[in-house]
């Protein structure tokens, strides 16, 4: 499978992370983000509105900053659960000069 490339600067792309089982009574839905310095950061998600497996997080003004590869993967705190990890995927960001 190929990994998803996108560029640096877009905005309002909704990225959409199946977190395997039914979260809608979680407390706390984060992506847990990785960019391509190494530094991390935490976008406060939203169960998915179709689908109650899946989390969902629209990309902001500022949030795609830095060209290369990120990861990202879901963390959801369901009540009485341990801490849910997802599964970690990767998409590639170019710089607004780069093409595809």
């Amino acid at each position: 499978m190929s990994t998803p490339v996108h560029k640096v600067g877009e905005e309002g792309k909704v990225i959409d992370l199946d977190c395997g089982t039914d979260i809608s009574a979680s407390t706390s839905r984060t992506m847990r983000v990785t960019k391509p310095d190494g530094s991390q950061v935490n976008w406060t998600a939203v169960v998915h509105p179709s689908d109650n497996n899946k989390i969902r997080y629209t990309v902001q003004s500022g949030d795609w900053d830095l060209p290369g590869d990120w990861y990202v993967f879901a963390q959801v705190v369901l009540p009485g659960y341990p801490v849910l990890k997802g599964t970690t995927y990767k998409f590639r960001l170019l710089s607004e000069f780069e093409e595809s």
